[in-house]
C-alpha cells in the first residue's frame, strides 16, 4: 500500500536506487570523478549506468554483423580489462 501512495501521490516521482556495502575507495573515487565533471554522484552514476545499459553488447554486435555467436567463446574475451587499461593511461584515477 505504501508503494501505491506513493505514485499516486507523486506521480512523477522517479525509481530510486540504493547501492548498499560500497567500498569506500570506490565511494571516494566516483565522487572525485564527480566533482571533476561539476555534476552531483547522482547523476555521474546515473550517466555511467545509462552509457553500459544502452551500449551494444559484443554479443549483440556480432550478431548484428550476421554471424552466429554460438561457435565464438565471446565470454573469455576480455574486452572491457582492455578498456580499463587504455582509460587509466589516458585518466588515471586519483
Amino acid at each position: 500500500m505504501r508503494a501505491s501512495c506513493t505514485y499516486a501521490c507523486y506521480p512523477h516521482a522517479v525509481p530510486a536506487l540504493q547501492i548498499r556495502n560500497l567500498p569506500q575507495d570506490l565511494h571516494d573515487a566516483v565522487a572525485v570523478r564527480a566533482r571533476r565533471e561539476g555534476v552531483s554522484m547522482a547523476k555521474w552514476v546515473t550517466d555511467v549506468i545509462r552509457s553500459e545499459v544502452f551500449r551494444m553488447s559484443v554479443h549483440d554486435w556480432v550478431a548484428d554483423a550476421g554471424r552466429d555467436t554460438d561457435d565464438l567463446d565471446l565470454d573469455h574475451v576480455d574486452i572491457t580489462g582492455v578498456l580499463d587499461k587504455v582509460r587509466e593511461e589516458y585518466d588515471p584515477v586519483v
